[in-house]
């Protein structure tokens, strides 16, 4: 009695909720998965030799970061 109550309990509403935390997760993962790969970036680039003349300045620019590449 309990499984079959169970088996049918999942309705649109559960599974639609169950997607967007599914997808807000995945999101959020591959973001800190980006920015990881963005510090190492950028690190790798300022660390290597025949990149030492580049400098990058960070502008906050309506919450979005622009990187600006100066000589």
């Amino acid at each position: 009695m309990i499984l079959n109550r169970l088996q049918f309990r999942s309705n649109s509403f559960d599974i639609q909720v169950l997607e967007l935390v599914m997808l807000v997760y995945i999101h959020a993962v591959v973001a800190i998965f980006m920015l990881q790969l963005k510090k190492i970036f950028i690190s790798k680039l300022w660390n290597h030799q025949k990149l030492q003349p580049f400098r990058f300045l960070v502008v906050q620019h309506n919450g979005l970061n622009l990187v600006d590449q100066l000589i």
